[in-house]
């Protein structure tokens, strides 16, 4: 299927990652012109950059929580987990979340009270037959 490309947008960028070509480099996922992109990256160019349409994430929470962990460059690593709750706090103030404790290394628990996929599933599903939910192989 034909895809169409616009001047600007968000692509995932890659080159070859040797002469023969028989591998890629993956060089990341960019906002911006194509033309911006390919001149900040030309000096990874082996043969070509290769500018892919990134695919658009449907943001429907799939789960209630998750824990998430930035980089080591953030400096949250060696945060105590109070410190760094109140850093993901400050970080997330404009956003719909709670932030709690992780339950892995240098990480916090983000919940959503925004209703996920499986909870949808579930209120469509409730509202089917007997009879609806037999039809569609679901009993």
């Amino acid at each position: 299927m034909r895809q169409e490309y616009l001047n600007y947008g968000t692509f995932k960028v890659t080159t070859e990652g040797d002469c023969e070509g028989k591998s890629v480099r993956d060089l990341g996922t960019y906002t911006g012109y194509i033309d911006e992109i390919a001149f900040a990256l030309a000096d990874k160019c082996y043969y070509s950059l290769c500018f892919t349409l990134a695919k658009e994430l449907d943001m429907t929470p799939k789960r209630d929580t998750v824990n998430v962990t930035l980089n080591i460059d953030s400096g949250t690593w060696d945060m105590k987990p109070d410190a760094r709750v109140e850093y993901f706090k400050d970080l997330l103030k404009d956003r719909e979340v709670e932030v709690l404790p992780g339950t892995s290394y240098a990480s916090c628990v983000l919940t959503t009270h925004k209703e996920t996929i499986e909870e949808k599933k579930k209120k469509v599903l409730n509202k089917l037959t007997l009879e609806e939910r037999k039809l569609l192989g679901l009993e």
